[in-house]
């Protein structure tokens, strides 16, 4: 584990089996993706990143999704990493991007989830090289507070309150399961 004031990283929340298990789901032909033309916040002028998004919650925590599972899977698991018992899912997404033939000089547009309290587990299903950037609470998004890599099974805890984005992925997909919880 690692730990900062404003972040956790667990490495294999999941045993192998289940990660297995989420990836095989995920990426297997059965899973349903809806495309979608950029899953930033895109400023005008900036290119877009085409992906792939499946919600399994939405707010106000209305399940949507047959495979919510998964998201209880990852929820149970990281809650025990915490020690809390409960909490609420107020919405769970997946995203995956693929990596594009152009590069990019700068990262998706910094964001927070949810304008209110909350917590974010952002699950990484498999290896990619589209790191997740955390940012200092300054706004002016030059101050980078944590870049995690993600690797399968490992999941990132942080404040929903603090600004982040990911890298566009060059090399391989880069698939998360990303889960806004009140505790």
């Amino acid at each position: 584990m690692v730990e900062d004031k404003s972040f956790l990283v667990f490495e294999n929340l999941l045993t192998e089996i289940d990660q297995k298990i989420v990836e095989d789901t995920l990426l297997g032909f059965d899973f349903p993706w809806t495309f979608v033309p950029d899953i930033t916040h895109k400023k005008p002028g900036q290119e877009s990143r085409p992906g792939f998004s499946h919600v399994f919650y939405e707010p106000p925590g209305v399940a949507k999704s047959s495979f919510k599972n998964i998201v209880h899977k990852i929820t149970e698991e990281g809650l025990k990493k915490i020690k809390k018992e409960k909490a609420s899912i107020i919405q769970a997404r997946s995203f995956l991007q693929l990596p594009l033939n152009k590069s990019f000089e700068t990262f998706d547009e910094p964001h927070v989830d949810l304008d209110y309290d909350h917590l974010v587990f952002l699950y990484y299903v498999c290896d990619s090289d589209g790191d997740t950037i955390l940012f200092n609470q300054d706004r002016n998004f030059s101050n980078i507070e944590k870049q995690v890599t993600p690797e399968k099974g490992k999941l990132l805890i942080f404040d929903g309150k603090i600004w982040h984005t990911a890298q566009q992925p060059r090399n391989s997909i880069r698939c998360v399961i990303n889960i806004d919880l009140l505790i």
